[in-house]
């Protein structure tokens, strides 16, 4: 499932909006105030319908601030997001100012979620077969995306299951904190397999799959693992005399810590969702990224869009950016520039 077309309707500043979404990568530019955070706001809030209908995963819905002010200050009827897929589907999401007649005769006749309800209920029911068939990744990571403290709790054996993978995943602000109890517990696993089997060697296929993103993504660092005593994240660093040294995730650099836990967290989900590939980092996934240069060495953002595209061949990224570096990389068909609440 990937996008096509997002239409906003008084959705804060945007009285309306079209928005066409290509299918690898999109990357809105504008001044500061623009509304390029609103548009990945508002995506995420036509998302959350898929999140909220699957069992034990919480998605996000519109708020108050979302209902456009008119000219008069005063809230206008109702706002709403318009999601239409490549595949076809089609669905809306509306919040009313208030329940009052005058309010409810005021709003267009909406789509509903009818259709992607029944084509959600064709993945929960193959889901609980245990049948094979590749879950979608939908996922946000918005400016507050700082690294919080990294100490993995020891209790870490929550639930794993499939949908669980998506669960907040369009709220940046438990992301990395579950992704490292996910590493902690299959790491638990791992070394349990290792010890069944006396094969110190063996590593757990889920596993490296997370690994694998992280040393194709992140230049110069390899072997992730949660280190003891106490329990965080830690990595080897390869130094320019080749030699290499093992550091923890805060003693990186900003622009490392916050890709590292971008990509550690995405990887994790797709290798939870779909644990039956061969390669989980070939799962579709949606990918909504705010200012995707936060923290970057100029060097890195003119390459971190390919290096995502690399890592992640199967998704679509929809991303902002101030820097003219990612820019660079970036084809004239995937550039919206948004200026007076417009798009050209």
């Amino acid at each position: 499932m990937l996008l096509k077309h997002v239409q906003l309707t008084h959705f804060r500043s945007f009285n309306k909006l079209e928005i066409r979404l290509h299918p690898r990568l999109t990357v809105f530019v504008g001044n500061n105030g623009a509304g390029k955070t609103a548009i990945l706001d508002s995506i995420a809030v036509g998302l959350g319908p898929i999140l909220t209908h699957l069992p034990r995963v919480s998605g996000t819905r519109f708020k108050d601030t979302d209902i456009q002010i008119n000219s008069n200050g005063e809230k206008v009827p109702f706002v709403r997001v318009q999601i239409e897929t490549l595949n076809n589907l089609v669905w809306d999401i509306t919040k009313k100012r208030d329940n009052s007649q005058k309010t409810i005769q005021a709003i267009p006749k909406p789509k509903g979620l009818k259709q992607l309800t029944e084509f959600l209920d064709v993945f929960i029911d193959t889901v609980n077969e245990d049948k094979p068939i590749i879950l979608p990744v939908f996922v946000y990571y918005d400016t507050n995306r700082v690294v919080p403290e990294t100490k993995v709790l020891k209790s870490a054996h929550k639930d794993l299951s499939r949908f669980r993978a998506l669960n907040n995943a369009l709220q940046s602000n438990s992301q990395f904190k579950e992704a490292l109890e996910w590493f902690y517990a299959m790491e638990f696993d791992e070394l349990k397999i290792k010890q069944a089997r006396q094969d110190f060697k063996y590593c757990l296929p889920i596993l490296e799959t997370v690994r694998h993103a992280i040393t194709t993504m992140m230049p110069g660092i390899s072997e992730p693992h949660i280190s003891t005593q106490p329990a965080h994240l830690t990595v080897s660093w390869y130094k320019k005399n080749g030699e290499t040294v093992d550091l923890r995730l805060e003693q990186l650099s900003d622009g490392y810590r916050i890709m590292l836990a971008l990509v550690m967290d995405l990887a994790r989900r797709m290798a939870q969702a779909n644990p039956h590939l061969d390669d989980p980092l070939q799962s579709e996934a949606i990918v909504l990224i705010d200012e995707v240069d936060l923290h970057l060495h100029p060097k890195w953002q003119q390459t971190v869009l390919l290096d995502l595209q690399r890592t992640f061949p199967k998704a679509q990224f929809v991303v902002t950016t101030h820097s003219p570096q990612v820019l660079t990389t970036v084809s004239k068909e995937n550039i919206r520039i948004l200026e007076n609440d417009t798009l050209t």
